[in-house]
Parts: structure tokens; sequence; C-alpha cells
């Protein structure tokens, strides 16, 4: 890996890092009541990771269809009950995940602008 790869890295990792600090306040926050008895703390379809809870996931909608979603809340199920730090933690490390391939992605498509400009 060159200098400006190296970069590119450690700029992901900073504006990562910022981002998942920025959110660490909301480890003190319960759940709300907006959605989230929809998704984690009514959602008793969420309690097991089965075959039955695969079919679920895959066939049911809460305003959007995103499977995704419910794998990642019936995992947090699995690993903090409902005890909202670790949801909200799974959160915030989601968040910054994010940001980190975000900031990658900018710069490849800045990189791939600038090599189509000079050509």
């Amino acid at each position: 890996m060159n200098k400006e790869q190296t970069s590119k890295y450690f700029l992901a990792i900073y504006i990562a890092l910022i981002t998942f600090f920025i959110y660490v306040p909301s480890l003190q926050n319960e759940f709300v009541n907006w959605d989230d008895g929809i998704y984690v703390y009514t959602n008793y379809s969420i309690h097991t990771l089965n075959f039955i809870f695969l079919k679920w996931a895959f066939s049911s909608y809460a305003a959007n269809w995103h499977p995704l979603t419910w794998f990642s809340h019936a995992i947090d199920y699995a690993l903090w009950g409902l005890n909202t730090v670790g949801h909200h933690l799974t959160s915030i490390v989601l968040h910054g995940l994010n940001t980190f391939l975000v900031v990658l992605l900018i710069a490849r498509l800045l990189d791939s602008s600038r090599k189509i400009q000079t050509n």
C-alpha cells in the first residue's frame, strides 16, 4: 500500500472514530416510543434465531421490507436481551463502519474522476 492509500485509510478511520464518539452519549438513552416497539421490545419474532425467524424476516414488513434490520435486531436481542446499551452500541458501531466505507467510496470516486479528467 502506498502513502496515498494509507492516508485515505487513516482519514476514513479518523472520520469513523469522530462519528463513533459523537454518538456515544446515546448509550444513556432508553428505547423510544416511536418504532422501537415494532422493531425490538414488543417484537417477539426476534427472540429466536431459527428457520421460523428466517422465514418471518424475509416475509414481514414494518413500513419497509428490510430483513437485514430484523437480523440485526435478532442478533442484538440474542446478545443483549432488552438492554438498551447493547442495542445502541450496535447502532453506533454500524454507523462508524458505514462512515468508514463512505469515506473510502468518496476517495475512490474522486480518484476515478481525476483519472477521467486527465485522459
